[in-house]
């Protein structure tokens, strides 16, 4: 399971995401729409570490990412 818990993102003083909450089962498919500037690729970018959160927390399978980003990448 993928999880953002008030995951939010800012870039100087523009935000990207605020407080997102999002829960993805095991074994289900999603899609991401929105208008330009929505947070799609911000929220893409912070499940794969390419970028960090500036508050929240995102766990995948309950561990969180920013602590075992590895471990998780290994998996």
């Amino acid at each position: 399971m993928i999880e953002f818990q008030n995951v939010s993102k800012l870039y100087g003083d523009k935000e990207a995401l605020s407080n997102l909450n999002l829960q993805i089962e095991n074994g289900e498919i999603m899609g991401l729409i929105g208008h330009n500037g929505a947070g799609k690729s911000t929220t893409i970018k912070s499940l794969v570490s390419i970028i960090s959160p500036s508050s929240g927390r995102i766990l995948v399978d309950g561990q969180e990412l920013s602590d075992n980003r590895w471990a998780i990448k290994r998996k």
